[in-house]
């Protein structure tokens, strides 16, 4: 007797929405904002809360790998953010958005075997791609082409005066905090620095939101009165602003419409206005500006980028823009097949990139959500494009919209900060887009098509009046609470700050792990391996023990020897990526996603993941009496699919309750 469910759908589709928190959903569900939502689950199932239980550490590689291969952490060997292997400097970390890490297989592999036709858009730790015949757009970060650009994002400040321009260059942060990685790195020597400097260890100072310096270059340029131009009108204004990493200078022109008040700003590449590159009024885009200049060498090459008019006096006495990052419109990098991305690129125009200018500034945080919801249009477009236009038997595809947006949004949200309301509105943006890609997709159910709707981990707001303690950081070294409690030294050298290996025994790494400085394991290691479940068993006991100085409250919620870490899923498979300790954070203490259970709740918000399902073989408007985990995706998705094999890494299990 066949099996109830097996072979439904000719079609599937996984949907990832990262960082949507299905206790926030409900509530925007329940005041009628989220309408497509509202149709999706009458025509599927969900769970009583429209959650599941994620894995831990609740990070988007991990998380999002696990929801394609349907493998646990410690089985598909993506173990955090940052990834440690067994050997290295307990200090080297290698970054998790890398499919090369992946020890099974993922459900599109599983699929191409069988000569289906596969799509992958934009999924966490897909890239690089593993078969040559899947259709994929870069899964190398948290939104496609992030890691792909030539230039950086900048905020141009104009004013009227006779002084020199200035070009001041961000602070590169190679950490990946917030979950915003834009540099393409693989691998990363975590460095103490002074507590003046940036820090990457998290000690006294420093931590996921405060551990970064200037975050995007700064142009200070003056305004004067046009002059040399070939064709400016009488009373036009003008400046200059230097792009390409500070290597070329563009000329503007500000003028205005009715001779009087100054609206208008243009931009071109010299005063002899041959190539007017774009033009906007105050508080609109110059979209897709198609530019060229070299990269470092003496060829130029094709770019593209977007700048925003934000501000302009009406006398042009001021005048201030965002410039956002820049990529090459010609190369064929993150995309397969390579000309996909040209065809993209010329139906599309060049993509406007996520933003991650400030976390305070109100005026920047607002160009950052139209950024946001520019770039995610882009792609919910260009998503559309693909599934139109190619043949599938099977298409992944994710977007970040939530937790784009519960970075910068979230723990602001509250009443008893002044800008409460903005952030509301602005949390409140991205989740309509989200119901707008919910919706995007509700004409492929009446196509047959099966789909799964999910995302990686909720959002949880940070606990008001209570600091995040000094461990559990996921993009750095945590140096501060493990040296309070004297397992971890440090030592100033040549006016530089360093781990005193010769006297650590023990370090905080990532976002939950310690390990013991062991000999014969670790490059520098002291600990005799006689010694280890004695000490292991002394910093456990000091980590329960230890008590929050403000609330006198206990901060670790849980910790774990290494034999007790396979009931999380972090199991012997990957036991030479884990640590010798794992950790979670009392919730009120909790640094963001990653650091506390997947089933607690803040203030109206969860770490819960998002899950819905409909189509062929599915049970409508249903509740499933069942808890879910990310685990169990996976091979439900092949079971209806009628997959001759699950992908070989999967510990999950089929939803048959949710199955006609």
């Amino acid at each position: 007797m066949m099996q109830k469910g097996f072979g439904a759908a000719k079609k599937v589709m996984m949907v990832g929405i990262d960082g949507m928190d299905p206790l926030y959903t409900r509530k925007l569900l329940a005041e009628g904002k989220l309408p497509n939502f509202q149709k999706f689950l009458a025509r599927g199932t969900t769970t009583k809360d429209m959650g599941m239980m994620g894995v831990l550490p609740a990070y988007t590689p991990p998380s999002w790998c696990t929801l394609a291969t349907g493998a646990w952490p410690g089985t598909h060997g993506i173990t955090d953010f940052w990834n440690h292997k067994r050997g290295d400097e307990l200090s080297k970390l290698s970054l998790g958005f890398n499919s090369t890490l992946c020890k099974v297989d993922y459900a599109w592999d599983t699929f191409a075997e069988e000569g289906k036709k596969v799509i992958v858009y934009g999924w966490s730790t897909s890239w690089p791609p593993r078969n040559p015949n899947t259709i994929m757009i870069d899964g190398s970060g948290v939104h496609p082409f992030l890691a792909n650009k030539v230039d950086y994002e900048k905020f141009i400040d104009c004013q009227a005066g006779d002084f020199p321009l200035q070009f001041i260059p961000h602070d590169n942060n190679d950490s990946g905090a917030e979950c915003f990685v834009t540099e393409d790195i693989q691998e990363l020597e975590f460095k103490p620095t002074m507590p003046a400097e940036r820090n990457q260890i998290i000690g006294n100072e420093g931590g996921e939101d405060d551990n970064i310096g200037g975050k995007y270059d700064l142009v200070k340029a003056p305004i004067k009165p046009s002059s040399g131009w070939a064709n400016a009108p009488a009373n036009a204004m003008e400046t200059v602003i230097v792009i390409n990493t500070g290597r070329t200078r563009r000329y503007v022109l500000i003028t205005a419409d009715d001779d009087i008040h100054y609206n208008r700003v243009q931009l071109y590449r010299d005063k002899k206005q041959e190539v007017l590159l774009g033009e906007a009024t105050v508080g609109n885009w110059m979209e897709n500006v198609m530019d060229e200049f070299s990269l470092g060498g003496d060829k130029k090459e094709r770019v593209g980028y977007h700048i925003k008019v934000a501000t302009l006096a009406e006398d042009a006495s001021s005048l201030t823009m965002y410039y956002s990052y820049a990529l090459s419109a010609d190369d064929d990098c993150y995309a397969q097949p390579a000309s996909l991305k040209k065809e993209l690129y010329d139906k599309f125009g060049v993509p406007l990139l996520l933003s991650n200018m400030s976390h305070e500034e109100v005026d920047k945080m607002a160009i950052m959500a139209d950024c946001g919801e520019r770039a995610f249009k882009w792609s919910m477009d260009t998503i559309d494009y693909i599934l139109d236009n190619y043949e599938w038997d099977a298409a992944f595809h994710g977007l970040h919209i939530i937790d784009f947006a519960n970075h910068l949004y979230l723990d602001h949200t509250l009443p008893q900060f002044p800008t409460h309301e903005f952030n509301k509105e602005c949390l409140e943006r991205f989740y309509a887009i989200a119901d707008e890609y919910v919706g995007r997709m509700l004409k492929w159910l009446d196509q047959a098509v099966a789909i799964m709707v999910v995302s990686d981990h909720g959002g949880l707001i940070k606990y008001p009046d209570y600091d995040t303690p000094k461990i559990g950081d996921a993009w750095g070294l945590n140096v501060g609470l493990m040296e309070e409690l004297g397992y971890t030294k440090t030592k100033v050298v040549n006016g530089t700050l360093e781990i005193d290996w010769e006297h650590t025994t023990a370090i905080a790494q990532r976002s939950s792990y310690i390990y013991v400085n062991l000999k014969g394991r670790d490059p520098q290691g002291i600990v005799d391996p006689a010694d280890l479940d004695e000490l292991v068993t002394k910093i456990i006991s000091d980590l329960y023990a230890y008590r929050d100085p403000v609330h006198g409250e206990r901060v670790i919620s849980m910790a774990m020897r290494r034999s007790e870490m396979a009931v999380l899923g972090l199991n012997d498979a990957s036991e030479e990526g884990l640590g010798d300790i794992f950790f979670m954070l009392e919730p009120k203490f909790t640094r963001d996603q990653g650091n506390s259970f997947s089933n607690c709740e803040i203030l109206g918000t969860s770490l819960k993941c998002m899950f819905m399902m409909a189509g062929p073989g599915i049970k409508e408007n249903y509740i499933i009496p069942r808890d879910v985990q990310e685990v169990d995706v996976t091979p439900t998705l092949c079971h209806l699919f009628g997959s001759k094999e699950m992908p070989n890494g999967v510990e999950g299990g089929v939803l048959y309750q949710a199955l006609k």
